[in-house]
């Protein structure tokens, strides 16, 4: 073998170790300097006898130089038609970067029901949101709505603004404050 075939080699290998040991700091460390929320869990709220769920994935931000704060990476109104809405079963998984949030629910209408599932993936380092197969962009906006048809079929609007309070009222004002011609979201 010749000389330059080894330092080929041996450089490849030298770079694929430094890949991969680095990456994952590298990683973090964007996520900290980038202000991305570090996921730690998920948060949800239920509406009493209302066919409505608030999803978030909480966390926290870093903001340069040394302060941590309390964030919400998004917040998703998920919407049904009318019914009893009941969550059966979900898991939710991280690796510290990205967060991803399973649920499954049955809603009751009458004396039958329907199920239908969401899954919602939050990638701090990339700063998206994607629902189902579909990626969002959390630079254009941090609340969802998703609304499914009587068919269970979910249809995601982005809105263009950017709430990091982790209080309920303030998250449950700025929907209603947007969608104002919605009867079910301005009675949650």
């Amino acid at each position: 073998m010749k000389r330059w075939h080894i330092n080929i080699v041996f450089g490849g290998l030298v770079t694929l170790f430094v890949t991969m040991n680095l990456l994952p700091s590298i990683k973090h460390s964007w996520v900290r300097y980038s202000g991305a929320v570090v996921p730690t869990g998920t948060y949800a709220l239920t509406f009493s006898d209302k066919p409505a769920r608030l999803l978030s994935v909480q966390g926290q931000r870093h903001i340069p130089p040394h302060t941590v704060e309390d964030a919400a990476a998004y917040y998703a109104l998920v919407l049904f038609p009318q019914g009893r809405l009941e969550e059966v079963d979900g898991f939710s998984s991280s690796d510290g970067l990205r967060y991803l949030d399973v649920k499954h629910w049955q809603l009751w209408k009458g004396n039958a029901f329907d199920g239908t599932d969401l899954r919602i993936a939050y990638d701090a380092v990339w700063q998206t949101v994607q629902v189902d197969s579909q990626k969002y962009d959390l630079k254009k906006g941090n609340l969802f709505v998703i609304r499914y048809s009587e068919n269970l079929t979910p249809v995601v609007t982005q809105l263009d603004a950017i709430i990091n309070n982790k209080a309920d009222y303030e998250v449950t004002k700025a929907f209603k404050s947007r969608l104002q011609d919605d009867s079910l979201v301005q009675s949650l």
